[in-house]
């Protein structure tokens, strides 16, 4: 398991074989699973940010940018430490990751993404 929201601890990010997944566990049912990304090893980059204030919680969401995808997958959390430990979760499972803001990752992504994948695996 990488994450589970406390605010709804059915709920959960994890990595199942090669694929990130959502799990939404239902009583007496079988859970809700929708896969985020069907090839971890795509997953080239990732940033974190404040998503929205509401009145009842603050959210915030990791990016992750994905080789073969134009728009980045966003994953929700509780807390930059949630998303912090997050990236550090999905980091073991993908030593090639890439973290933090930069302008040249986002120029790379845009422009030439295999450029930015190979970048990533020869900082490992």
């Amino acid at each position: 398991m990488i994450f589970t929201d406390i605010r709804d601890p059915k709920f959960s990010y994890r990595i199942s074989g090669r694929q990130l997944v959502s799990v939404k566990e239902r009583a007496f049912k079988e859970p809700n699973v929708y896969v985020i990304v069907d090839d971890i090893d795509k997953i080239m980059w990732c940033t974190q940010y404040y998503a929205a204030d509401s009145d009842a919680d603050d959210t915030y969401a990791l990016e992750l940018y994905v080789l073969g995808k134009k728009k980045p997958e966003r994953l929700f959390c509780i807390s930059t430490r949630n998303a912090f430990d997050t990236a550090l979760a999905l980091k073991d499972h993908i030593p090639h990751l890439l973290y933090g803001h930069n302008r040249e990752y986002e120029r790379l992504f845009r422009e030439n993404p295999r450029e930015l994948m190979e970048l990533a695996k020869s900082k490992k």
